[in-house]
């Protein structure tokens, strides 16, 4: 999350549920050492109430699979429910120790007055539990020497390795999908290519499970899907790219699965990088049908062709 409330105070977002249309939204965070559950549901009582509104937004955004626009409307439901849950913080006790419940806070409208309410719902955390190591070639960092410098999307940190060298860590809790992150990893630690990005090991707890990947930290990176404008030079070096990526993932007998321009980064010398290999597809850039597949990733390197086209200056 993005919420600019959160940008000044000791706040950690865990996990985060977003449902389809008539759904609910559920936020779980620590706010200063306090744990709160918060959650949007659909108001059937009350449908022109602010907190439907709200989530009508999202349910837009996730109808229309629009990455932008889905973290813009979750945003807007986090937003909404901010407040409320500073208040609540603010009614706590400064000498109050933060107790292990959860707090379980609902914004909903009644007789047509906003109010909290506490709800009964429960949101495990985390989402996913560490993984065996079956990669014995993949290099193996201990969690406890590996420093965590920023949290930039949920479960994505920049860290520091012993030696000082920068690298992001995506944990195992990223997807909340456990076999989609063997995949990345599977299929990570067989890539060696410059315009995919590079698996330098995986972290481990006190077991020996892998807790995260390793991979590169792309400095002031930019994603293909939030340019507003491309030149034609810079067209037919990422078409080239992303082309030449996704011909050695085939001959190497790879698929890249989830193709779309959010799934591709631009590093500082302006040149495109492949990321995210955890399977899976969007529609509107690889068909259901053709997804996992050597005929999708071609189709989504189509539309991401096009896409670039349509933001040529």
């Amino acid at each position: 999350m993005t919420s600019l409330q959160s940008l000044s105070l000791n706040i950690r977002h865990l996990t985060a549920v977003h449902r389809g249309h008539g759904g609910d939204f559920e936020h779980l965070l620590d706010y200063e050492g306090f744990r709160y559950h918060l959650l949007l549901q659909f108001n059937a009582a009350e449908p022109a109430s602010p907190e439907n509104l709200a989530l009508e937004t999202l349910y837009n955004a996730m109808s229309g699979d629009d990455d932008n626009e889905i973290e813009a409307a979750a945003d807007k439901c986090l937003n909404f429910l901010w407040p409320f849950m500073e208040d609540d913080f603010a009614s706590r006790s400064e000498s109050t120790v933060p107790a292990n419940e959860v707090i379980k806070l609902q914004v909903l409208t009644v007789g047509g007055v906003l109010r909290t309410v506490n709800h009964k719902k429960s949101l495990e955390y985390p989402p996913t539990k560490p993984v065996d190591n079956t990669s014995s070639d993949v290099p193996v960092f201990p969690s406890s020497e590996i420093e965590r410098l920023a949290e930039p999307k949920m479960h994505i940190f920049k860290i520091r390795l012993p030696d000082h060298s920068i690298y992001c860590l995506k944990t195992v809790h990223r997807t909340g999908n456990n076999e989609n992150f063997i995949r990345e990893v599977s299929i990570l630690r067989r890539c060696s290519h410059s315009n995919i990005v590079h698996l330098v090991g995986v972290m481990v707890d006190g077991d020996g499970r892998v807790e995260g990947m390793i991979i590169d930290w792309v400095e002031n990176a930019r994603l293909l899907r939030d340019l507003k404008s491309i030149s034609a030079e810079e067209c037919e070096r990422w078409t080239r790219q992303i082309g030449d990526a996704i011909m050695y993932l085939h001959e190497n007998e790879l698929i890249w699965g989830d193709v779309k321009a959010a799934n591709v980064l631009i590093d500082m010398g302006g040149n495109a990088v492949l990321i995210d290999f955890g399977g899976g597809y969007t529609a509107g850039w690889v068909d259901v049908k053709h997804q996992h597949t050597v005929a999708g990733d071609l189709q989504g390197l189509e539309r991401i062709i096009s896409f670039m086209k349509s933001r040529l200056v």
